[in-house]
């Protein structure tokens, strides 16, 4: 939990109750074949507990995440999100959060 470059953010109470999390990483993106080098920070898990829904909760762990991303100088913040959960993906286009590549599958 001490490691740089895996920065985790806590939304807890006053009695340290935690009510919601964001686990980072920050990559390097260096001599790929097509994209110019850049750092980025990748959002690997981020989820606020059910019942403290709708609290704002969710947004002010992003806040925190944006102003330490802007303080380690990233190029950007991604994250991948299930095309199924809809709540999520409009909780991210809310916080600016734009498609930029699509994964695709073929079940057989």
């Amino acid at each position: 939990m001490k490691e740089a470059d895996k920065p985790i953010f806590l939304a807890v109470d006053e009695d340290e109750n935690v009510f919601g999390y964001v686990f980072c990483m920050v990559t390097s993106y260096k001599d790929h074949a097509v994209i110019n080098d850049y750092h980025s920070l990748y959002i690997d898990d981020f989820c606020v507990d059910e019942g403290a829904r709708g609290q704002n909760i969710g947004k002010k762990l992003f806040d925190a995440v944006k102003i330490y991303a802007k303080e380690v100088g990233v190029y950007n913040i991604d994250l991948n999100v299930w095309e199924f959960n809809e709540g999520a993906i409009r909780f991210y286009e809310k916080c600016g959060f734009a498609t930029q590549r699509r994964t695709m599958e073929l079940i057989l």
